[in-house]
């Protein structure tokens, strides 16, 4: 699995959260990615990271982080399980892998607008 496989993981996994807890629709949830996205990068750069190489590791961990916080976040205020809460968004992401598909094109990544 290369770098850009996980942050397409992550990323499908973050608007899964996004859309299972604030918003259902699919452009909403892309759209907050992308400026979430820009956050992430801010702190990269903000932390004065230089080398390349650990950029991707970093902005993975950071989005892993920012996913564990929704769900904390939506557990504290849900009387859901985990485990209920990790189906759904297993299930949600899962949908969302075959939409992205068929968006992406519709959908530009940020950097190419």
């Amino acid at each position: 699995m290369t770098d850009s496989e996980s942050t397409h993981y992550l990323r499908l996994r973050w608007i899964a959260c996004y859309m299972l807890f604030d918003d259902d629709r699919f452009s909403r949830g892309h759209t907050a990615f992308l400026n979430m996205a820009d956050q992430i990068a801010e702190e990269i750069r903000q932390s004065g990271t230089d080398c390349d190489d650990v950029r991707p590791d970093m902005f993975n961990l950071l989005l892993a982080e920012k996913i564990e916080n929704m769900i904390e976040t939506f557990l504290q205020q849900s009387s859901s399980s985990r485990t209920e809460v990790e189906i759904a968004i297993a299930e949600k992401t899962v949908r969302l892998a075959k939409m992205y598909e068929c968006h992406h094109q519709a959908l530009p990544e940020k950097g190419e607008m």
